[in-house]
């Protein structure tokens, strides 16, 4: 049987109109005075805490950009995503479980609010577990400081992976997000995903097969072929 195609989904920060290269925002439960990047205003939410935390989104929150320019599509933002509902009209034709919270943007000069050309929503995707196939991928896992491998909430933390292959059968959407402490960074879809999102035009969105994810990450491929071709150059080691 002939392996699946599979890609992980990153926002294009390589200088694109409308897509930030670094995201400067803050984002609130609720409207706040003053100016956002305060000390008075920095406040920790339940979602922006690492690891694989189980909570209900709210109905709406409040974004406070310094970028007053914005059309992205996709956008990893603390542990979940701020998306456009032109990347979930590419959802809806799935069955992906997923919840939401309307996101309401203002600028994070004068606290305006922003007229945008899109809507945006926090999203927070469902974690699929047993995605990764351990006996055909190469990794090393995270030791405890008795040298055991760590498991925590039913994630096998890994160190580092130099090969990744994942098991079809469990794949049960044409978008996933996988609980792992590496991959659960990045959507992942199929490339019947890919095809239809590109075929809608999805704007700022890079598509990476899963063979080449790790050196895409290793070497900051989201910031443009440029930064990639330049960070992977300069660690290759000089053998002359």
């Amino acid at each position: 049987m002939n392996k699946m195609n599979y890609y992980a989904i990153f926002t294009d920060q390589s200088g694109k109109d409308g897509s930030p290269v670094f995201f400067e925002a803050r984002m609130f439960e609720e409207p706040i005075t003053g100016y956002a990047f305060s000390k008075e205003n920095s406040i920790y939410y339940e979602w922006m805490k690492p690891g694989f935390n189980d909570y209900e989104l709210l109905p709406e929150y409040y974004l406070y950009s310094k970028c007053v320019d914005l059309e992205f599509d996709y956008y990893k933002f603390a542990n979940h995503y701020i998306i456009s509902e032109d990347f979930l009209a590419v959802i809806s034709k799935y069955n992906v479980a997923y919840t939401k919270g309307r996101v309401q943007v203002f600028s994070a000069e004068d606290n305006s609010q922003l007229v945008l050309r899109k809507n945006y929503f926090f999203v927070k995707f469902d974690y699929i577990n047993d995605l990764i196939d351990y006996t055909k991928s190469i990794y090393e896992v995270s030791l405890s400081d008795k040298g055991e491998p760590i498991v925590h909430n039913g994630v096998r933390y890994i160190r580092k992976y130099e090969k990744i292959e994942l098991i079809d059968e469990n794949i049960c959407s044409e978008i996933f997000l996988i609980k792992d402490s590496i991959l659960g960074f990045n959507l992942f879809c199929t490339g019947q995903f890919k095809i239809d999102a590109e075929n809608m035009k999805v704007y700022a969105l890079m598509f990476v097969a899963l063979p080449d994810y790790l050196d895409f990450v290793k070497y900051s491929g989201f910031l443009g072929k440029e930064t990639y071709e330049r960070l992977k150059k300069r660690d290759i080691p000089d053998i002359m």
